[in-house]
């Protein structure tokens, strides 16, 4: 489990630390500070030896410019062209700048992008440089994977969408996922006691819930269907609301998390006030079971006073934290507030977003 992180030269960040990371992670703070760019981070981090995870990040963040076909009309190669300055501290691309993000307590683990100068041969004038990843694990250095950087600052690599998320390690972006990413989910949930986890979800919304099950044919995509109670025959999800599908993708995220990470931006989404708290209690109590560390960023009050209320519920209140990322003197900090601190900010409403 990460217990701290430093962030230095990426996006936002020129050198940033947060020490006292908790099993469940809440946090806030200004549009616009940083709060996804930190999940990137993380992501970025506890994903080793995966590089194609950075093209998953400048994919949800929009930065891929185009896609091209580099084969033959009837056998294409797509390549995305993706934009890469946007990764470094001050959005500017120059040779030998460091990206480093770095946990050292508990688990030592530690990765690092570097710009650099072609070393073997200039076959391309539109080739500019490298950007090399290496990544280091309780001090052994891994054998770096090298992209190449085109003119203008670009990476011209395989199709993205060809890129899976990584078992035990998800990342939920403002995106979401597609419903072909739940099915193949489900696939590793069915038939097992983490099944129940997901009925149980979908009961904070609908208490009706009894079954669910992905159906397709040649015809139609992937559909999620939902047998109700009161019906004879099953429903789409879809028909159901976005609150219904927002908690369904949270819960299979989470029960597919186990022993590794879970990364939630804007958690609250489409999710009602009055189910956050139980969707807390699940949270809570899932990663707890199934040893599992969240990280979830919210602009939400509510959201703050459902986690804190679903906190204080629990007998070992250590195992969530808030943290407030905020701008001190021109330098992002991290703020922490203990399951206590919490507490008195939402009884009397003070403000911690």
């Amino acid at each position: 489990m990460l217990k701290d992180l430093r962030i230095q030269n990426y996006r936002g960040f020129e050198d940033f630390y947060i020490d006292g990371l908790a099993r469940v992670n809440l946090i806030v703070g200004d549009n616009n500070i940083g709060k996804t760019s930190f999940l990137e981070a993380i992501y970025l981090l506890v994903n080793q030896d995966e590089y194609k995870r950075l093209l998953e990040v400048i994919y949800n963040h929009d930065d891929l410019i185009e896609e091209r076909n580099l084969g033959m009309p009837y056998q294409p190669n797509i390549y995305g062209i993706y934009r890469i300055d946007n990764l470094f501290y001050g959005y500017r691309l120059e040779l030998g700048k460091e990206i480093t993000i770095i946990s050292e307590k508990d688990l030592s683990i530690k990765i690092i992008f570097r710009v650099k100068n072609l070393t073997k041969y200039d076959l391309f004038a539109s080739e500019i440089g490298e950007l090399e990843i290496f990544y280091i694990k309780n001090n052994n250095r891994e054998k770096p994977h090298s992209l190449i950087i085109q003119e203008g600052g670009f990476l011209q690599i395989p199709d993205f969408t060809s890129f899976k998320n990584l078992k035990n390690n998800i990342f939920l972006s403002n995106k979401r996922l597609k419903t072909e990413d739940l099915a193949s989910f489900w696939a590793e949930i069915t038939l097992t006691p983490k099944e129940e986890k997901i009925i149980n979800s979908l009961q904070i919304i609908e208490p009706d819930v009894e079954r669910i099950n992905f159906t397709s044919n040649p015809a139609s995509k992937v559909q999620v269907i939902v047998k109700i109670k009161k019906y004879n025959y099953p429903i789409p999800l879809s028909s159901m609301g976005d609150g219904m599908r927002q908690i369904l993708t949270l819960t299979m995220a989470a029960v597919n998390s186990e022993n590794g990470v879970l990364l939630v931006d804007e958690i609250e989404t489409g999710i009602h006030y009055k189910a956050q708290v139980d969707m807390w209690r699940l949270l809570m109590e899932t990663a707890q079971e199934l040893n599992i560390q969240i990280f979830a960023t919210t602009h939400s009050w509510d959201c703050i006073c459902a986690f804190q209320e679903a906190l204080e519920e629990r007998e070992d209140q250590s195992i969530g934290k808030l943290f407030r990322i905020d701008n001190k003197y021109g330098k992002l900090r991290s703020v922490e507030y203990t399951p206590d601190e919490i507490a008195v900010a939402v009884r009397q409403s003070i403000e911690v977003r």
